[in-house]
C-alpha cells in the first residue's frame, strides 16, 4: 500500500473511532445503555480495524467480529477479553432486530459502565502491546 493510501487508512479509521467513543459517551449519560454499547461495538471494531491497518500495511477484513478481528492483530488477546468482545459484538448484532432489543434494555446503568471502562482498558492493552501511543 503507498504511503498516503496507508496514513489516510490508519486516520479514517482512527478518526472514526473516536467518533463512536464520544457518540458511546454522550448516549451512556443519556441512559441508553443498548445504544451506548452499540456505539462501543462501533469504536471498537474501527479501533481495531486501525491496528489491522497499522500491523499488516493492508486493508482490514470486511466484517464486523470483534473476537474475529482481534486475532488478525499481531498480539493475543486472552480469555477474558476475548469474551469482552463477545459480549460487545451482541450489541452490534443483537440491537439492530426488534425481537432481540427487549431483552438489551434490561441492562443496567453500572452493568453498561463496566462494560464501557473494559473495552477502553482492552484498547489501551493493545496499543501498550504493540508499542502504539
Amino acid at each position: 500500500m503507498p504511503p498516503q493510501d496507508f496514513k489516510k487508512l490508519t486516520d479514517y479509521w482512527h478518526d472514526l473511532s473516536i467518533k463512536h467513543k464520544v457518540t458511546s459517551q454522550k448516549l451512556f449519560k443519556l441512559g441508553d445503555y443498548p445504544a451506548a454499547l452499540f456505539y462501543a461495538h462501533l469504536s471498537m471494531e474501527t479501533f481495531l480495524k486501525e491496528l489491522i491497518v497499522l500491523t499488516s500495511r493492508d486493508h482490514a477484513p470486511y466484517v464486523h467480529g470483534l473476537a474475529y478481528l482481534a486475532g488478525k492483530i499481531p498480539v493475543e488477546a486472552d480469555k477474558q477479553d476475548v469474551e469482552l468482545l463477545e459480549r460487545l459484538n451482541k450489541f452490534n448484532v443483537q440491537s439492530r432486530y426488534p425481537h432481540e432489543v427487549m431483552a438489551l434494555y434490561e441492562i443496567t446503568s453500572e452493568e453498561c459502565k463496566i462494560l464501557l471502562q473494559a473495552a477502553e482498558r482492552l484498547k489501551q492493552w493493545f496499543r501498550r502491546a504493540l508499542k502504539i501511543k
